[in-house]
């Protein structure tokens, strides 16, 4: 029985051995990690160790799953501790708590549905962290295209400057030259130009006091006395009329109320002198500048250089007011241009040249506007250029001529300065300085016509011939022709009224010259007028109705209205005429009456007068 049991517990022990043998000699290999282990037990726990042995299998599998997941690497590893630990020592619990968050390693055995649903959370976060380098990534490539780009703009601004330098540097030399060239050729160019407008105003001089020197021998005429001549002599009063203005000799029948010529001309000894002054000042001209040399020479040389600077270097050329210096670099040379121009000159077959007409003006009219559309043209600095020259140069020589030269007197001077104004009122904002001056100087050389005119009055004259009512002949002629002169002086004063305004100028045409002058005259033919005289008074009256605008009335007549108060003194006196008892009127005179009072706007004169007609012709 004992030698039995020994036995069987020896046969028991030999297999164990045998066992524990075999489970030496075997390696155990999982995820690729060739380690050996030789487990040894001592007691008889070898379940539990079993089982313990395949929790740390598995734990380890995990971590190496979990460090592939994270690139090879796990929180807290150390690529020192690798040789010198386990593989159970060198990833702790807390390491693997980090990386799987929720995962008991320590408390719980982890299963497939776990680890799989945690990789999956790990992967979700992996993904998004390859999204945000990626746009990452797409910022700095673009960052990198951006700084690129900036060097190469960098570059190029560069080179851009080097021309600027290189082009600027040319532009000053021009520009120092210029300037050079102006401060020498400036003062000689101005003289020039005040001499110009002197022989203007000497001219002009000569004619006005021809001109007064006519209208006192109108009045020593009319007075039958004699005139003394410029040189010294006594004259018939008429024959100084006839060698002052060139009228109508004594000749013919003076009921004819002549008509004044449309224009007086200088004589030829004034167009003479003023044409010897004005060549010789422009021949001085050509002589300051005939030194000179290119491209300083010619208004189209500097103008081609300064819109070289503006095509090339537009910003450049904008900041250093370069349309502000063109106004002062051309001014000298339009200063020469004008230096014979003669916007009053008379001459019939050549008549004076405007501004557009002229060689500088065609040569600056659009410096700086190549390419430029319409709006552009309007927002652009160098469009001012024209305005600008005109204001500072044109503008005081018409000043000039408005108070020492124009004389109203003149249909043609009235003609062509009116033209001259409308034209210089383009490149003029209204109301500005300028434009005050302008119809300054206009009011002052008016009111010096009309002035002298009003200062000699004839002496009362009835009838329109010595037959009428009494006079010498030579009263009578004086008569009609101051009336016919002072209404050809009225129509062009009245036709200012669109350059000025009516407080300046009804005082002129009403008080001055209709209510003082015309209207006495007309009186005097009207008080024994004979009815064939009637028909060149009605031709008078017609002109004076003809001559003044509606705009200068202080109220427009309107329909039933009586005669409006700056006409009353004429419809009086022309009903003096058609009303006459002693030597009524024929019907078609009559109606000739009425087209008079309805252009003055007397509607119920006119009324009364048709109703007459009517009753004549019953």
């Amino acid at each position: 029985m004992d030698d039995t049991s020994r036995h069987v517990r020896e046969d028991d022990e030999d297999e164990e051995a045998t066992e524990m043998d075999d489970y030496r000699g075997k390696k155990v290999r999982f995820g690729g990690v060739k380690k050996v282990y030789t487990p040894y037990f001592e007691d008889d726990d070898v379940a539990n160790l079993a089982t313990k042995a395949e929790d740390d299998e598995v734990e380890r599998w995990e971590k190496e799953q979990i460090k592939k997941g994270a690139g090879g690497r796990m929180p807290g590893d150390n690529q020192d501790e690798d040789t010198a630990m386990g593989d159970g020592d060198r990833f702790g619990t807390e390491d693997m708590q980090s990386a799987l968050p929720g995962l008991g390693v320590a408390n719980r055995r982890i299963n497939s549905s776990s680890i799989l649903r945690d990789l999956k959370a790990r992967h979700s976060q992996l993904r998004g962290t390859v999204s945000s380098h990626a746009q990452h990534l797409t910022r700095v490539q673009d960052e990198i295209y951006a700084c690129n780009t900036n060097v190469e703009s960098m570059k190029k601004t560069i080179d851009d400057n080097a021309s600027l330098r290189e082009f600027l540097l040319d532009m000053k030399e021009f520009v120092g030259d210029l300037n050079e060239c102006l401060i020498e050729k400036t003062p000689p160019i101005d003289s020039l130009s005040e001499r110009s407008e002197n022989a203007a105003k000497v001219r002009a001089g000569a004619a006005r006091s021809r001109m007064d020197q006519m209208v006192r021998a109108e009045v020593t005429s009319a007075e039958g006395k004699v005139v003394i001549d410029e040189f010294g002599r006594e004259r018939k009063a008429n024959e100084v009329l006839d060698k002052s203005d060139g009228w109508e000799s004594d000749e013919g029948d003076t009921r004819e109320t002549a008509e004044p010529p449309s224009e007086y001309a200088y004589t030829k000894e004034e167009q003479d002198d003023f044409k010897q002054d004005i060549d010789d000042i422009v021949r001085q001209g050509e002589q300051v500048m005939s030194d000179v040399s290119a491209p300083y020479d010619t208004i189209l040389a500097i103008r081609e250089r300064f819109e070289q600077w503006k095509d090339l270097f537009p910003a450049h050329y904008k900041r250093a007011y370069a349309s502000l210096a063109a106004v002062t670099a051309f001014t000298p040379y339009v200063r020469l241009g004008l230096l014979a121009w003669d916007p009053l000159g008379l001459s019939r077959s050549a008549p004076p040249l405007t501004l557009d007409s002229m060689q500088w003006f065609k040569d600056l009219w659009d410096y700086g506007m190549k390419d430029l559309s319409a709006q552009a043209q309007q927002d652009d600095p160098d469009a001012q250029l024209m305005p600008s020259l005109v204001q500072k140069v044109v503008v005081p020589r018409v000043v000039s001529l408005l108070t020492h030269c124009y004389d109203a007197r003149s249909d043609g001077q009235t003609t062509h300065m009116a033209s001259l104004l409308n034209e210089v009122m383009i490149y003029l904002d209204a109301e500005t300085k300028d434009v005050k001056d302008l119809r300054a100087a206009l009011t002052v050389s008016l009111k010096y016509t009309v002035d002298g005119v009003e200062r000699y009055r004839l002496p009362p004259v009835h009838g329109t011939n010595p037959q009428g009512g009494g006079g010498s002949p030579a009263a009578h002629k004086v008569c009609v022709r101051r009336l016919a002169k002072t209404i050809k002086l009225l129509h062009n004063v009245a036709s200012w009224h669109t350059h000025m305004p009516r407080t300046t100028l009804a005082p002129l045409v009403f008080d001055s010259l209709l209510d003082s002058i015309i209207v006495p005259l007309l009186r005097n033919f009207a008080t024994h007028i004979p009815v064939h005289d009637v028909p060149a008074f009605l031709t008078m009256a017609e002109r004076i109705a003809a001559a003044i605008p509606r705009k200068l009335l202080d109220v427009a007549p309107t329909a039933g209205s009586g005669c409006p108060p700056e006409f009353g003194l004429l419809s009086s006196v022309l009903g003096l005429v058609l009303l006459n008892r002693k030597a009524p009127c024929p019907p078609e005179l009559m109606a000739r009456g009425v087209a008079v009072y309805d252009r003055l706007g007397d509607t119920k004169a006119a009324s009364d007068l048709r109703h007459r007609i009517d009753q004549k012709l019953a």
